[in-house]
């Protein structure tokens, strides 16, 4: 007779189960206390959990400290279940062995639960088919999980886990991955620990939340909903310090889409003298960086950095940089790194870094983000030495008056048409600084952004470029207290050592600055400056030296500007000085004419408007449709003199104000348009 442990028949239930013995469907399962294991934390375990390991696919692990002297080497595929709070141990973190070798040339490993401690690592997988760490704590160790060197093409996930006091937390390096998962993980305290014997990995001296590196292969990587605090560099860091958050690098040869979503990032620093230290690393084929916030992550290698040789997209990230922190001044949120055929920054916030957007993108749009208090740039461009850039877009993006420069584009030196084009469109810009800084492009597209320096400091242009801006187009824009706290501010200089050409039409400048338009060096095609709107004046310093076409025209309280025509004028609004060049000259006739009394050529009026004695406003107006920014008007009483023309710096439905205070407060005044008048130049000699 067969006794029921040896012998006896078990049948699963179901359609298509195969009978085996009771004794064989025991045998698949078997707790480490079967063979010995006491689990005191004092009675060395290691022997019991190898034999374990060796007798069943499942081992489980009742709750207690168990004691590992050296190494348990799993080589058949093996599933650990831990109960909650057991324990392995390794006789301290200064030991030359990992609690767990994984190396099974065929099969699957994985654990739920559980901590593991005190030892150089605590799982060390070589070879695999997959590994899946679920719901396990690793603490004091050189890494919690390393995995390295796999012969095949593996797929690892680690999910729920909880890594504190270590170098490195999930540590990946191998050529021949296919898919990768960290989701939910928590990282805290991961430093320099002190160690003897650095064998593989542990010589590279990194430090990190998760880090992969993958040198060869297609892989896919999703890294979300983790949590990192604190990861601190080497006093004494390898010649290529690392020190991140989170990090997945694709290098040459590898094939990599990274994803990136979703965590918390805080407090990670490098050693101060030392680059090197990022709070969120992705880099391969395709790149997404998403919903991360990051505190004091990462500082001049960029809180994010992002290269992505295909395409990479950050978006919707928080990035804050804490006023105390010692790198404050150096600090980066995005590097959007070289190589990259096409790049999206959208929707992030910046908090406090020096340096907002760092690029050496090729192809990029940047939009809708917020800048705050990013003292230095929030947006450089600047490209690597023999690489081409395409174009970079920036719209809809904002920026707080504690910000400095908006976007400054760097330079390449010695090289030529090394920039593309630049498209600046749509931004809110309250920065103190200037708002744009060209070095170079071969066109530059500055267009409908609302700009105003609440609290300038010393720079003095709104936009500078020098040396090689092929074209500059200026149009549509607000630009309100454009002046600097010295009061010689500009609204744009250009210098230049080859032929450019610049457009800048229908903009409106509020309030006073020296200069509107300061070109100097060169030679220019083409200066074309028409249609604007200066509320308080501003001269021009313009070059000789225009090969093309040379247009200064209807730009309302410009003083003075030029034009050709073949007869005094009879339209449009004209400030004293102003002058028109007879384009038809001929012995003994004019050379031109010029404007000595202001006006504007219209018929507009109103009897309804009252003056309060105060101020430049006249209220109850009935119609002021006839009525144009920039227009000379004459009022008939309540004003300084009522026969001087006033320009009209704002119009609503019923008010208009003019650029001088009321005298007294009067009823019903006459407000009309008054024609300028002009006198003729000397004749020329016959």
């Amino acid at each position: 007779k067969q006794s029921a442990s040896d012998g006896t028949v078990y049948t699963p239930a179901g359609t298509g189960a195969v009978a085996t013995t009771v004794q064989t469907k025991l045998r698949e399962t078997v707790s480490v206390k079967d063979f010995g294991a006491v689990g005191d934390g004092v009675a060395n375990d290691t022997a019991a959990f190898q034999l374990a390991v060796n007798a069943a696919k499942t081992v489980k692990v009742p709750y207690g400290t168990y004691l590992f002297a050296s190494t348990v080497t799993v080589t058949t595929e093996t599933n650990i279940v831990l109960e909650k709070d057991a324990t392995i141990i390794g006789s301290g973190l200064d030991t030359n062995y990992s609690l767990f070798s994984i190396a099974i040339t065929s099969g699957d490993f994985s654990v739920i639960g559980g901590i593991f401690k005190s030892a150089k690592m605590g799982i060390e997988a070589t070879d695999v088919d997959s590994i899946n760490i679920n719901n396990a704590s690793f603490e004091n160790l050189g890494y919690g999980i390393s995995i390295h060197n796999v012969s095949s093409g593996i797929t690892a996930s680690v999910g729920n886990s909880n890594f504190t006091n270590l170098e490195v937390g999930i540590g990946i390096q191998t050529s021949v991955f296919e898919n990768v998962i960290a989701r939910q993980n928590t990282f805290k305290t991961l430093h320099e620990q002190t160690l003897t014997l650095r064998p593989y990995p542990l010589e590279k001296k990194i430090t990190s939340g998760f880090w992969l590196q993958s040198l060869s292969g297609t892989l896919s990587v999703i890294v979300n909903d983790n949590f990192v605090d604190g990861v601190i560099g080497f006093a004494v860091p390898s010649a290529e310090p690392e020190v991140h958050g989170l990090a997945a690098s694709c290098i040459t040869g590898a094939v990599g889409r990274i994803v990136i979503d979703g965590n918390i990032v805080k407090n990670v620093n490098g050693q101060a003298s030392v680059e090197g230290d990022e709070g969120i690393l992705g880099r391969g084929n395709s790149v997404i960086i998403s919903n991360n916030i990051l505190f004091d992550a990462g500082m001049r290698e960029g809180c994010i950095y992002a290269k992505g040789s295909d395409y990479h997209e950050i978006s919707h990230n928080i990035i804050e940089i804490s006023l105390t922190h010692p790198l404050l001044s150096s600090t980066r949120g995005i590097i959007s790194a070289s190589g990259t055929n096409f790049s999206q920054i959208h929707g992030n916030q910046f908090i406090n870094t020096a340096f907002g957007i760092y690029s050496r993108s090729l192809n990029e749009k940047v939009e809708n983000n917020q800048f705050i208090n990013n003292d230095i740039h929030c947006h450089t461009l600047a490209l690597e030495d023999l690489t081409y850039h395409v174009k970079t877009e920036v719209c809809n993006n904002f920026a707080d008056p504690d910000c400095g420069k908006f976007f400054v584009v760097g330079t390449t030196s010695g090289h030529t048409n090394t920039y593309g084009d630049i498209v600046i469109t749509n931004n809110k810009i309250y920065g103190k600084a200037e708002s744009v800084t060209i070095k170079s492009a071969n066109t530059l597209i500055f267009s409908d952004n609302y700009v105003d320096r609440v609290s300038p400091d010393t720079s003095r242009e709104t936009i500078l470029y020098k040396d090689q801006v092929e074209m500059s187009i200026i149009k549509n824009n607000d630009i309100r207290r454009w002046d600097n706290s010295l009061g010689t501010g500009r609204f744009l200089t250009g210098y230049t050592n080859w032929t450019p050409r610049l457009i800048a039409t229908g903009n409106m400048f509020y309030d006073d600055a020296v200069t509107s338009f300061y070109l100097l060096g060169g030679t220019y095609v083409d200066i074309i400056i028409t249609d604007n709107f200066f509320q308080l004046g501003g001269s021009m310093a313009l070059p000789a030296a225009v090969t093309g076409n040379y247009v200064i025209s209807r730009n309302i309280g410009l003083d003075p500007i030029e034009v050709s025509s073949t007869a005094v004028p009879t339209t449009g609004t004209w400030s004293i000085a102003d002058r028109v060049i007879d384009s038809t000259p001929s012995a003994g006739g004019t050379l031109g004419w010029v404007c000595v009394t202001a006006g504007t050529f219209s018929s507009a009026s109103d009897v309804t408007g009252d003056t309060d004695g105060s101020t430049g406003v006249i209220t109850g107006l009935t119609d002021t449709s006839d009525f144009f920014l920039g227009n000379y008007v004459t009022v008939s009483s309540g004003m300084p003199s009522a026969s001087t023309p006033y320009r009209i710096i704002a119009i609503t439905s019923t008010t208009l104000t003019l650029n001088v205070l009321s005298t007294s407060a009067q009823s019903n005044v006459t407000i009309v348009t008054v024609n300028p008048t002009f006198k003729t130049f000397a004749n020329i000699a016959a």
